[in-house]
């Protein structure tokens, strides 16, 4: 039961990456350029859309 636990956090983890990733960008457009983590978001994002398939 455990292992099928650990599938499903494997299998879920690129949407979690997704979502934070959508968040930092919504929360960086909100407080305007100036705070905008310039590296995170786009890495990230890709990476989860690569593992979502979209």
């Amino acid at each position: 039961m455990i292992y099928v636990a650990i599938l499903v956090l494997v299998w879920l983890l690129p949407t979690f990456v997704f979502v934070v990733a959508a968040m930092f960008a919504i929360l960086a457009s909100l407080a305007g350029a100036d705070a905008a983590p310039s590296t995170l978001p786009p890495p990230v994002e890709l990476v989860g859309a690569a593992d979502i398939g979209v």
